[in-house]
């Protein structure tokens, strides 16, 4: 079934059976997810963050716990996260998230779905994520979008991303390092969050390109990015995120930065949000320089 019909048989479900007390936003927007859950259900004191799964994410589960993560870490600790199980899904699909939402609902089965959405004793199976791990995620954002905006202010535009890129790749050896954490190497399926194209690894810190054409890019670009980087810096433990290694700060290049839209500078946010900084740069050495620098400062700051 495709993700669209999905999405609109449970948003009819909810119209038709929830009460008026609780506000119901469809594809919700946050400051800083470009990935958000499909629905969220708030009221009485209940917040619940609803996930259908799309195309992308039925090909590879890990894009759904990716969407996870992000959602575990950016909205209220007491958000109830529920999925959305669809006909033809496997087995195999579902043994690798169903540990990590609160509840899995078949998409047929409306009627108890809908009555979970109001009753505040349906608490699932995960643990609130812990104060350490959210305020750990909010000064990694914080650090980031104050390099970000530093760096906004004194060099507004600069070389071509994807130049940059090629003359890294002939300065610098490129290092190995695990591209995901324990726990999604340990997936039942076996699955990897895969590696977006035009990325350089530099001492543990990945370097990739956004180009801005017309001061406005395409928030795939960006999304990609920031699913990977949630899927490799995270594990999960039944639904709670953790660092699966070393954090380090990732570096967007771009020639530009984004200047048209409603909110020109979400992507700057979304993008700290996930671990990256956004930055023009003159040549590599810029590049490398600003790198060592971030590693040297999440060194110190973030342990």
């Amino acid at each position: 079934m495709a993700y669209q019909e999905a999405l609109r048989r449970v948003l009819s479900s909810i119209e038709r059976r929830l009460s008026k007390d609780f506000i119901v936003s469809s594809r919700p927007d946050h400051p800083h997810l470009f990935d958000t859950p499909d629905i969220i259900v708030g009221g009485r004191g209940i917040l619940s963050a609803v996930f259908v799964p799309k195309a992308r994410e039925l090909k590879n589960p890990e894009m759904l716990l990716a969407r996870l993560i992000a959602t575990r870490l950016a909205f209220p600790s007491n958000t109830r996260c529920f999925f959305i199980t669809i006909p033809l899904l496997t087995d195999e699909f579902s043994a690798t998230v169903t540990e990590h939402f609160d509840k899995l609902f078949k998409l047929e089965d409306s009627g108890r779905f809908v009555e979970s959405l109001s009753d505040v004793e349906v608490t699932g199976t995960t643990r609130a994520v812990p104060a350490e791990i959210r305020k750990q995620a909010q000064k990694r954002y914080e650090l980031l979008l104050r390099v970000a905006n530093l760096r906004h202010g004194r060099q507004p535009s600069g070389a071509d991303p994807r130049e940059l890129l090629i003359s890294l790749r002939q300065s610098v050896a490129e290092n190995t390092f695990p591209l995901l954490s324990p726990a999604f190497s340990r997936s039942p399926l076996g699955v990897r969050t895969e590696r977006p194209r035009n990325l350089l690894n530099y001492h543990g810190s990945e370097i990739g390109i956004v180009p801005i054409a017309n001061g406005q890019l395409k928030s795939d670009s960006i999304s990609e990015l920031c699913a990977y980087s949630f899927g490799s810096s995270y594990g999960l433990d039944r639904g709670i995120p953790y660092l699966g290694r070393k954090i380090s700060p990732n570096i967007l290049l771009v020639n530009r930065w984004p200047e048209r839209g409603r909110d020109p500078f979400k992507p700057v946010r979304a993008a700290a949000f996930a671990g990256w900084a956004f930055t023009a740069a003159q040549d590599s050495e810029d590049v490398t320089l600003l790198a060592d620098r971030l590693q040297k400062i999440f060194a110190h700051q973030l342990k």
